[in-house]
Order: structure tokens, then C-alpha cells, then sequence
């Protein structure tokens, strides 16, 4: 009797204990997930075409094309935005660019107004002013540092030399080099060939960079004469241009410095040509023999360059 009514109360207790535990379980709610808000990119304004002035194109440090940053201020404001600029090279060469918003004080404090003065910097280097004005779309090559000479043109040589598209370091001067005196003082900063004359003697386009005398010591100074030599891989001259520039610094603002070259074999003088025999005997000397052929197919070579132009 007692071990049945031992069974029943603990049948009771442990009834009662599931069925509180069934009623905590019921009352106690699984948390729902809270959804979270993404925050939606908020569109940059549109600046009106009349409160911005735009620059672009490239930019010169010390004598070479340069990426550094280039930065507009007027006064102590930085006023620039960069935008982006697409670039299409045909011929070549551009190398890098910039592409430069300058912002009108409206948009910025401290910024354009009509004729204020914009300082170019490139890098953390000055380049040229400029007025503000509203609504301008300028292509503009920008100068930093000492001056330098842009000199450009066309030649003829008997051989194949290494196209140089926008050299941008020393390792990359090309093979012709401008001299002022006796001292290299520059490189080619571009030098194709001209696909058109399919002869064995090739015809060149080139542009040359030569340095002043405060980027290179002993180089340009204004009316200085620079002479053009051909180097070959190992930087041995195989020949020299009868005519000579004159150095003027170039401000990036008009074309450079326009000369059509006639090479002659060999590191030597046009007025020495020919006063000497070679050893075989009394012959014409090979320099001369040469010089002369690159004269007439440098003449020819021009003659169908202006036909070429005359007929665009």
C-alpha cells in the first residue's frame, strides 16, 4: 500500500515539473531577425559646364613627360578635380595625362571666379598660370622646372633604328641625340619609321628633347647650335646631320622646333668630307659615296612628303 502511494506521488511531481517546463517554453518566444538597412551610395551632383574650367593633356617635369599628380590652386585652395580622360594616341606618342576640373567658388570656396589666376603644380613643383573662366575646355601641356628644347622633323637612313614612342627615362634616349658641343644633351623622345617609303634607305620621323644648361650643365642656352647625331646600340656615332638647330626653350604652348635632317655616315664634319683617299688607292671615299645616295633619297623623301601633304 505504501510502495503504491510512493509511486503515485512521484508520478504527480514529475507530471507537474514537465508541464511547467511546457508552459516556460511556450511563454519564451525565439527573437525574429531584425532586418538592417543598407544605405543607399548617394549620387554625386552634377556641376554646371559654366562653374567648372577644364584642363587637360600633358605634363613636363625637368625635361620628361611625367605622371606625378598635377594640382591646381588658386590662392592656397586646392580647386582641382580630376576627371576622367580617354585617351587615343594615333600616331603617338602622349605617354601619361592629366585631366583636371578646376571648380568655381561657388562650388568651393575660394575658388574660380572670372579671370582669377590658377598656379599649375606638378608634383609639388610649380608650372604655368592661367585665367579662370567659366565653361572652358583648354588642352594644355603643363612645364615644371628648367627649360628645355623640343625640336622635331624628318630624316633618312640606310638600316633599321628602334622606334621610340614617349621615352620616359635615359634608358630609352633612342638612337638619335642632340649635341651641343662635344656633350650629349638630350634624347629622342619619339622616332618612327615612315611606312610609306618602302625603300631600302628608310625615311624617320623624330622629335628630340634637349636640355638647357641648368638641366645639364654645359647643354642649352638661347641660340645655342645643336647638333644631331646617330648612335648605334653601343653609343658609337655612324653619323652626323649636315644641318644644325638653334636652342630655344619651348614654352609647350606653340609646336616644336621644325628641321629636316640629311645624315652622313660617319663622326665627322660635312666640310671634311672627301680629303682624304681610302687605302686602296685615289677612290671616292665610302662616306662621301654614301652621303650622297642619303642625299638624293633624302630629297626624293621629301619631295614625296610634300606631294603626300599636298594631296591630304
Amino acid at each position: 500500500m505504501r510502495k503504491g502511494f510512493a509511486v503515485l506521488v512521484t508520478v504527480i511531481v514529475i507530471s507537474v515539473s514537465l508541464a511547467g517546463a511546457s508552459v516556460a517554453q511556450a511563454r519564451t518566444r525565439t527573437p525574429t531577425p531584425t532586418a538592417t538597412a543598407t544605405p543607399r551610395p548617394t549620387a554625386t551632383p552634377t556641376v554646371p559646364p559654366d562653374q567648372i574650367a577644364r584642363f587637360g593633356g600633358q605634363a613636363w617635369l625637368d625635361g620628361w613627360v611625367s605622371d606625378a599628380p598635377v594640382t591646381a590652386k588658386i590662392g592656397d585652395v586646392d580647386c582641382g578635380r580630376p576627371f576622367f580622360l580617354a585617351i587615343v594616341c594615333d600616331p603617338g606618342p602622349c605617354g601619361p595625362m592629366y585631366a583636371l576640373d578646376v571648380v568655381s567658388s561657388q562650388i568651393k570656396a575660394g575658388c574660380g571666379y572670372e579671370g582669377a589666376t590658377i598656379q599649375f603644380y606638378v608634383g609639388d613643383r610649380p608650372g604655368q598660370t592661367v585665367a579662370w573662366h567659366g565653361g572652358s575646355d583648354q588642352g594644355m601641356r603643363l612645364i615644371a622646372g628648367p627649360p628645355f628644347a623640343l625640336n622635331s622633323g624628318d630624316f633618312s637612313w640606310n638600316g633599321d633604328l628602334p622606334r621610340v614612342d614617349g621615352a620616359r627615362s635615359p634608358e630609352q634616349a633612342g638612337a638619335l641625340v642632340p649635341y651641343v658641343g662635344d656633350l650629349a644633351c638630350g634624347y629622342s623622345h619619339w622616332l618612327r619609321q615612315e611606312a610609306w617609303l618602302d625603300t631600302p634607305i628608310k625615311a624617320y620621323e623624330y622629335g628630340v628633347v634637349v636640355f638647357s644648361d641648368q638641366l645639364q650643365a654645359g647643354c642649352g642656352y638661347e641660340g645655342a647650335l645643336i647638333a644631331y647625331k646617330l648612335l648605334d646600340p653601343n653609343g658609337n656615332v655612324i653619323a652626323v646631320a649636315r644641318e644644325n638647330g638653334v636652342w630655344h626653350a619651348w614654352d609647350g604652348r606653340r609646336d616644336s622646333q621644325q628641321l629636316f635632317l640629311t645624315m652622313v655616315p660617319g663622326d665627322i664634319k660635312i666640310s671634311s668630307v672627301g680629303t682624304g683617299a681610302s687605302q686602296g688607292g685615289g677612290g671616292v671615299p665610302r662616306g662621301l659615296v654614301l652621303g650622297l645616295a642619303l642625299v638624293g633619297v633624302t630629297t626624293l623623301a621629301t619631295g614625296m612628303r610634300l606631294l603626300k601633304r599636298v594631296a591630304r
